[in-house]
């Protein structure tokens, strides 16, 4: 669905279902925040410590705005950005920033 290459799945536990899916893939990261607001500053930190090669993806499991600036740089770096929301719960200037954008329900079911 995403392509081909190395994953970079970050997002927090509330995902947990999408979560289980992963653990059969051999060829994804996932990163887990365990709270929302409190820890989208740390999740921020831990993605842009990650060196970033061109033609990478990541798929964040978030539809905050606060990665908004985030997802910018990356896109810059040559990396797909993917964003996996809640229905209804996906901010619109971080919808406009990224290569695509998938509610859970549509992967999972």
């Amino acid at each position: 669905m995403f392509g081909d290459g190395e994953f970079y799945v970050v997002g927090n536990d509330r995902l947990h279902k999408l979560r289980s899916a992963l653990n059969d893939l051999t060829n994804v990261t996932y990163e887990n925040t365990h709270d929302r607001n409190k820890n989208d500053e740390i999740l921020i930190m831990e993605i842009e410590k990650i060196s970033w090669r061109h033609d990478d993806t990541i798929v964040l499991l978030s539809g905050d705005h606060d990665f908004r600036v985030t997802m910018v740089a990356l896109r810059k770096k040559g990396v797909k950005t993917i964003v996996v929301h809640r229905e209804g719960q996906v901010n619109s200037s971080l919808t406009s920033v990224v290569d695509e954008t998938y509610s859970i329900g549509s992967i999972l079911y």
